[in-house]
Order: C-alpha cells, then sequence, then structure tokens
C-alpha cells in the first residue's frame, strides 16, 4: 500500500503492514508498539500472539512476512535513524544475510544495500542476481565474519541467547513461518 496513516498496532496485526513505530524501533515488538500507543492516543490494546508481544516486528516482518514486508524492514535496518534506535548491530547484519538467499532479488539486493552500512561489511561484494551457489559463498563469508565477532546480550525480542548469538532454531521457525505469497 502507498497509503500512509498514523501508526496503529492492530493495522499491523491485521495486515502484516509494518508501522512507524516499528520501522524506527527495529529492536521493538508489535506488543510494545501497541502498549505506548493505547497510552499516548487511547487506541484500543492489542492482545497479539505470544511471539509478536515478546519478539522484534521488524525481525518477524523480515523472517516470517512476504517479499513487501522483508522488503521494507530490510531497508529500514540500514537506515541511519533507526540504526541510532537500540542494538540493530547485534542482530541485523545476521537477519540481513538470511535476506541475501531469499527467492526475490529485489528483497537482495535491498539486504545487501543495508548489510553493508554495518561496521566491518561496507565493502562487501554482492552481487544479487548472481547464481545461488556465488551467492551463498558471500553469504557464508559474512556468516563468518559475524561469528567471529564479539557476542551481543542476551534478549528474547532479539532472538539473541545467553550465549549472546542469535538463536538459529527460532530464526528458523520464523523461516517455516514466511509467508510465500507471489509479490509482482
Amino acid at each position: 500500500s502507498h497509503r500512509i496513516d498514523s501508526p496503529n498496532a492492530m493495522n499491523t496485526h491485521q495486515s502484516g503492514r509494518p508501522n512507524a513505530c516499528n520501522l524506527c524501533h527495529l529492536d521493538r515488538s508489535l506488543g510494545w508498539a501497541s502498549e505506548n500507543l493505547t497510552q499516548w492516543f487511547a487506541q484500543p490494546p492489542l492482545q497479539p500472539s505470544e511471539a509478536s508481544s515478546r519478539v522484534s516486528a521488524a525481525i518477524i516482518g523480515m523472517l516470517s512476512g512476504d517479499a513487501a514486508q522483508r522488503s521494507i524492514y530490510a531497508w529500514h535496518a540500514g537506515w541511519q535513524p533507526a540504526m541510532d534506535q537500540g542494538r540493530v548491530a547485534e542482530w541485523a547484519p545476521y537477519v540481513l544475510s538470511v535476506l541475501m538467499e531469499d527467492d526475490y532479488s529485489v528483497v537482495r539486493y535491498i539486504a545487501a544495500e543495508s548489510i553493508r552500512k554495518f561496521s566491518g561489511f561496507e565493502e562487501l561484494d554482492f552481487d544479487y542476481v548472481a547464481s545461488p551457489e556465488l551467492r551463498q559463498g558471500i553469504v557464508q563469508s559474512v556468516l563468518k565474519q559475524i561469528n567471529d565477532g564479539e557476542p551481543g546480550t542476551a534478549d528474547e525480542a532479539l532472538l539473541i541467547d545467553e550465549d549472546g548469538w542469535i538463536d538459529k532454531g527460532k530464526v528458523r521457525d520464523l523461516l517455516l513461518q514466511r509467508d510465500r505469497r507471489p509479490i509482482q
């Protein structure tokens, strides 16, 4: 949609369309957005699913959303105001690397452009229309660089486990829920 309206957690919950709150605060859940919108603007409170009340709406959208949602959240992961709003650098490069293997070339392109905004990835050479084998090799080098870095701080909302690393099992679970409707 090209419609611009006030943030509304219920709209996001029902349609999956990202809201402005969660596009800037990428580390926050839809439940967090609903609580604040209820408090500030007297919107009816949302009763989101257990996962969406705890896990970052951006992470859910990037891994489980349709191609348009994945593109929107991926672009925002590299948007400086959003990068300044939380611990984006602790999780976004990993999730963006997952999107660099997306079925849609535009999602791969946006993910690569966004990951280049993070320290250590500025010179990433990634051809989003190369063969899957070539792309996978680049993604593996990105993952190696991430794994060679410092662990983050445990945070369920960001899928960061007690050891400070992204919980790959939870990532896989969200990927299994991906909306695979064709987008044209």
